[in-house]
């Protein structure tokens, strides 16, 4: 099986909206992540689901090096 880069920011921006609405509701994020993998609409691991969920929620983290708009990685300027 060929991985896509790219894949899992996809992924994730394609139920942000709903991931949004079930975050207002209380859900916490392991049961999120349950709902949509069972769903099959989303195939990343729960690592990367953390990982992009973590930006998503706390973009002004001192240590990010990332654009919270794309969740991509900054390039570090020396």
């Amino acid at each position: 099986m060929t991985r896509m880069y790219g894949k899992a920011r996809l992924e994730f921006f394609s139920i942000k909206d709903e991931f949004v609405e079930l975050r207002s509701k209380g859900w916490l994020i392991r049961p999120i992540y349950r709902k949509f993998l069972s769903e099959e609409k989303i195939s990343m691991s729960y690592q990367s689901f953390w990982r992009y969920v973590d930006r998503f929620e706390n973009p002004n983290k001192k240590d990010r090096n990332f654009d919270p708009v794309t969740l991509k990685d900054k390039k570090k300027e020396d």
